[in-house]
């Protein structure tokens, strides 16, 4: 993967927010800004969690009120719909902005970018159960908004990472072929890198694994991708600094952040605890895993294994020992009782 590559960007004419500016403050807007240069309000979204937890915009509040009131005024205006829609992704409420953006979208088909923020917050960054209403739609404004822009970027690097979500459980290789296109459409999409350094570590290509998550980490920096990073870490062997991204992923926690999440920061972070000899305290963060997600076996099985309460194979094999050790004594047993005889 070459990462010294200028990030590709979308270039067309079917973007409403540039011809209302930055919702939350007012400023001109660019197709080229993700993100307001002014007040820091996220434009176009990249990952629905990366908004959600997040400090609110400053000025989302202020840009509330100014579209609501221009709403009341005329109810079919697809430019407020939008406004408040993006307002309440930056105020961390996302069920109100998907329904803004939604009456957005019917009102203005025509526009990408609505299409596109809308699929982004339905699809949850792959959090969205795939038989849902919610799911279906996002692949659905998705598609809608490359319809309207095939050359936007940012859509067609989203269509490949829900197909790489879909595969990440069942085919990883197919997983990892999606991303990369994905990464090829839109360079610089941190959530793309993460995903891909995921299935690149669940394949054993741990130095590339590496490489790719450390990238993720450097274009937008949050628990999750610090937390996953830690765990590369782990995986090659390089505790101390795995240890430093999986504090840092601690320290970048949320109340947004979803349980499971918050589970994988303590669970990695105590692995590398763990292999640098600092067991009490790995304990106590393999604990907080348990706690957050008590479901979740690996979570378990690492608490045992670093208490000592395990030994330090699966368990199968175990009992797959403990069964020949069995039949071995058996065997000397009947050997001994022939001899006698």
């Amino acid at each position: 993967m070459d990462y010294g590559q200028e990030p590709s960007r979308s270039v067309m004419s079917s973007f409403l927010i540039e011809s209302i500016g930055c919702p939350a403050c007012g400023a001109p807007a660019s197709i080229h800004n993700r993100s307001c240069p002014y007040c820091g309000a996220v434009l176009l979204l990249t990952s629905l969690e990366s908004v959600l937890t997040r400090e609110g915009s400053a000025s989302s509040s202020g840009g509330l009120s100014r579209w609501r009131e221009r709403l009341d005024k005329n109810p079919a205006d697809a430019a407020a719909e939008f406004a408040l829609g993006v307002c309440y992704l930056n105020a961390n409420l996302k069920d109100r902005a998907v329904a803004h953006l939604r009456r957005a979208a019917s009102l203005a088909p025509e526009m990408a970018d609505v299409h596109y923020n809308l699929a982004v917050a339905l699809y949850d960054d792959g959090y969205t159960l795939i038989n849902s209403p919610d799911y279906q739609q996002a692949v659905a404004e998705i598609d809608l908004a490359l319809r309207v822009a095939s050359d936007f970027a940012e859509a067609r690097a989203l269509s490949h990472f829900i197909r790489g979500r879909k595969f990440q459980d069942v085919d990883t290789h197919a997983a990892i072929s999606e991303y990369e296109m994905g990464v090829q459409a839109c360079s610089d999409i941190a959530i793309l890198h993460n995903n891909l350094g995921i299935c690149l570590l669940k394949v054993g290509r741990l130095e590339d694994a590496v490489t790719t998550l450390r990238h993720s980490v450097g274009l937008g920096e949050n628990a999750q991708r610090c937390s996953n990073l830690c765990l590369g870490l782990f995986k090659t062997g390089r505790y101390s600094e795995g240890i430093q991204y999986g504090l840092r992923a601690v320290a970048l926690l949320r109340p947004g952040t979803r349980p499971n999440s918050q589970a994988d920061c303590y669970n990695s972070l105590a692995l590398c605890l763990w292999k640098d000899g600092q067991k009490e305290q790995a304990i106590i963060n393999a604990k907080k895993a348990v706690s957050l997600s008590p479901t979740i076996k690996i979570y378990r099985e690492n608490l045992a294994v670093i208490s000592g309460h395990l030994l330090k194979m699966p368990v199968n094999r175990r009992v797959l020992v403990a069964t020949l050790i069995a039949i071995l004594l058996f065997v000397l047993a009947l050997v001994v009782f022939t001899s006698v005889q």
